[in-house]
């Protein structure tokens, strides 16, 4: 319906051109027959230079519009009709014709990487060429309430925190081929799009991402993208096959077709980014510095637990040893005392402990030989007994001590026996 519009609209352009070109015919074939001239010698004939004026103003009424391109006739500044691609009747001077690409169009906001000031500095004027970036504070972990399952599991990320981002977006869009008529009288021109898509850019950044920690916006970025398509589609009224196209909500749409709407970076800055590349770096620092302490902690405790082991089992056999030697002292001296209860035995253990008492004493006189002990303990007993006597006497006490008189009493037994 809209294309039968536009041929009729094209039909009655051309048809009334050619009414005027014919109206002008006749009056420049007549003053070329009556040789109507603007100097004596007719060289200047007023119906040549009619004809000539009618036809350089039609080749200059046609037009061409490439293969990429969308064209629109306007009257005057009115749009009349859209055409296609190929050559294109406008009249020259009455009528102009508007074109715009049929391409997928990009635009990134704020503008592309290498066009973003990102200096951080907002003291100094932007550079020529460059533009600002967009900024956005995000909300912090202790904040949130709505994600708290979300960002359970990364409340110790450093990128859960409070930040300002420098976020940038990408939209992808297309002139409609056959709406090219709406798109010039609702917005007029691709730099005016743009700039109102900056504008609800900005304002869906500025709501949804004060509602997110930079963790969850990188998280949920595809969440992001919908919300952001959403709010531009509606923004360009886009196409509803429900709505009427003599309604008043079709004459606001834009002719535009948004393919796609991407937050392609969250934009950390350069001076976080340093920041937050030294994290991971400090982070396992500290567990080598932890590995490295628990690696000695635990060979000091196994150093520790094999010194006690040795300790423990160098004593148990210390004791062990002692143990078994003070078993075998029990009962050999035992046996001493069953050996004891007889007259024979206490003679021999008198005689036994005199021998190793003496051997090592100043009266070592003891001669070589078990046959001769009880002649050399006789021999002992004298002298010691003229000793002692001896003493006796300067101490005016005649007696032997009790011990050498029990030693005699029972070396006198055993010759009186023999």
């Amino acid at each position: 319906m809209a294309s039968k519009s536009n041929g009729e609209r094209m039909f009655y352009l051309c048809a009334g051109m050619a009414a005027v070109y014919a109206v002008l015919v006749i009056p420049a074939l007549l003053l070329i027959s009556n040789k109507v001239s603007i100097d004596q010698k007719n060289q200047w004939n007023w119906g040549i230079i009619i004809l000539a004026i009618e036809m350089v103003h039609l080749g200059l009424s046609f037009k061409i519009i490439g293969p990429t391109e969308l064209g629109a006739v306007l009257l005057f500044g009115r749009p009349l009709y859209q055409v296609q691609s190929g050559l294109v009747f406008a009249p020259f001077i009455i009528c102009q014709i508007i074109k715009e690409t049929c391409l997928v169009i990009k635009k990134q906001f704020p503008e592309e990487p290498e066009l973003v000031d990102k200096t951080g500095d907002d003291t100094k004027p932007v550079r020529p060429g460059f533009v600002k970036p967009i900024r956005v504070t995000t909300a912090s972990g202790k904040m949130l309430n709505e994600f708290k399952d979300k960002i359970k599991n990364y409340e110790k990320d450093p990128l859960n925190d409070m930040l300002t981002l420098e976020p940038s977006v990408v939209v992808r869009f297309q002139i409609q081929r056959d709406n090219f008529i709406p798109f010039l009288i609702n917005i007029g021109s691709v730099r005016n799009a743009v700039s109102q898509m900056r504008d609800t850019v900005d304002a869906v950044l500025n709501i949804e991402f004060p509602k997110r920690t930079p963790a969850l916006i990188i998280l949920e970025k595809e969440e992001i993208n919908k919300m952001l398509k959403k709010e531009i589609e509606d923004l360009v009224g886009e196409k509803d096959p429900n709505v009427s196209l003599n309604s008043e909500k079709e004459r606001e749409r834009w002719g535009i077709d948004i393919i796609n709407v991407q937050l392609v970076d969250v934009g950390l800055g350069k001076t976080i980014n340093a920041k937050i590349e030294g994290v991971p770096d400090s982070k396992l620092s500290a567990e080598a510095t932890v590995r490295k302490s628990q690696a000695e902690k635990d060979a000091m405790v196994l150093k520790g637990q094999g010194e006690k082991e040795f300790e423990t089992d160098k004593g148990a056999g210390v004791a062990n040893a002692r143990k078994a030697y003070l078993k075998a002292e029990a009962e050999g001296l035992q046996k001493i005392a069953n050996v004891a209860k007889t007259e024979e035995g206490k003679l021999a253990i008198i005689t036994k402990a005199t021998e190793q008492g003496l051997k090592g004493s100043q009266y070592s006189i003891i001669p070589d030989g078990a046959g001769s002990l009880i002649a050399g303990i006789r021999e002992i007993l004298k002298k010691t007994g003229s000793r002692e006597a001896s003493s006796d006497e300067k101490s005016g006490d005649p007696k032997s001590p009790p011990q050498t008189q029990e030693i005699l009493k029972q070396i006198k037994k055993k010759e009186g026996k023999k």
